[in-house]
């Protein structure tokens, strides 16, 4: 039962720092991508088809690199997600 209880107490401490790598893996590549849309890169700058492109075409690459700069930083990551 000991053992089993250090086994969970070291998971949990490890599932904190494996979100943070996750969440500054995925805030990199979002930024990564939004940057070559946003400053006109030509090896990044595919935007794919989004509903009403005419409107929200524009805001995509905006969302995508200010997402992931606040992904990484961990600021308003729901919001950002839900964008």
């Amino acid at each position: 039962m000991q053992t089993l209880q250090r086994v969970l107490r070291f998971l949990d401490r490890q599932s904190l720092w494996s979100a943070l790598l996750l969440r500054v893996a995925v805030g990199a590549t979002f930024t990564a991508h939004g940057a070559g849309k946003v400053f006109g890169s030509s090896i990044l700058a595919f935007t794919p088809p989004v509903p009403l492109g005419g409107v929200l075409g524009p805001l995509v690459p905006i969302i995508e690199f200010f997402g992931g700069i606040f992904l990484i930083l961990g600021l308003g990551t729901r919001v950002w997600a839900l964008l």
